[in-house]
């Protein structure tokens, strides 16, 4: 049984907001879980998940992930503090009655991890630290630290990259006006993600924060942001094409990427 909610984060991370504005929202009204979005599903390629082992899905929203997981006969434990969160993964939980390791559900806050040393192969932060100020992801770090195996690997996803919205995206927007006369919106963050994005991450911030906390890491762009249909005619021009590798190369490629994956490991914990 669900806990009844106790804190007033359940007002910002409501029923409606997993089921009408956070990421995926629309291909889980479709599939009900039953497909994962490429951003987790490239988040669940990275982990490798191996059938012994015990994975974390550390705040874990709808709980998508951690339903493929599961339906693989993975045991899987998901925490979030949003009640409503736990509410919704809870019926995909309950779809997953044929598998004799359905997932655990905890409401609790990532900053005090209910669990004991070195308990996880492999913890999912998907989709998390924007939504979290600095000082609490540095804590949180820590807290997975100490709950990973050693060996234990951390997967991070992180949108949206604040260097695309900031620089690459506002470059495009002027290149296409002048260039072909399109406009797009001058802002692309929806009153939804202003409210609740208050640590929007890039690829230095994010280096420099799982350095601080002890990791070693490896980061990875996640693709999408040049493939607007808005682009391709620009794109079939000489300065279009100049402008497209210059935006996929290695220098500036942190600044026309929509978001960001990380695979880290303690470095105390390294086998």
């Amino acid at each position: 049984m669900l806990p009844e909610p106790s804190d007033p984060f359940n007002e910002l991370y409501d029923a409606n907001y997993f089921l009408s504005c956070c990421g995926g929202f629309r291909e889980f009204a479709e599939r009900h879980g039953e497909s994962l979005i490429p951003r987790l599903q490239r988040a669940l390629e990275l982990g490798a998940p191996k059938i012994d082992e015990r994975i974390l899905d550390l705040g874990c929203g709808r709980g998508e992930l951690a339903y493929h997981l599961s339906k693989r006969g993975i045991q899987v434990t998901v925490l979030d503090l949003s009640f409503e969160a736990l509410r919704i993964a809870s019926t995909l939980s309950q779809k997953n009655g044929h598998n004799d390791k359905p997932f655990q559900l905890i409401n609790a806050d990532c900053m005090s991890l209910p669990f004991g040393e070195n308990q996880f192969h492999l913890i999912f932060l998907t989709d998390v630290i924007e939504h979290l100020p600095s000082s609490r992801v540095k804590t949180v770090l820590s807290e997975i630290k100490r709950i990973l195996r050693p060996g234990g690997r951390l997967i991070i996803h992180t949108v949206p990259n604040n260097l695309y919205l900031n620089v690459g995206y506002p470059f495009l927007r002027r290149v296409l006006r002048f260039g072909n006369g399109i406009k797009l919106a001058k802002e692309v963050r929806t009153p939804q993600e202003k409210l609740r994005h208050v640590n929007e991450q890039n690829v230095y911030k994010l280096r420099r924060m799982l350095r601080l906390a002890g990791f070693d890491y490896n980061i990875q762009f996640e693709e999408g942001c040049l493939d607007s249909p808005y682009l391709e005619p620009f794109f079939k021009t000489k300065i279009g094409r100049l402008v497209e590798r210059l935006a996929k190369s290695r220098i500036l490629k942190p600044f026309f990427t929509i978001g960001l994956y990380a695979c880290a490991t303690p470095k105390s914990k390294v086998l």
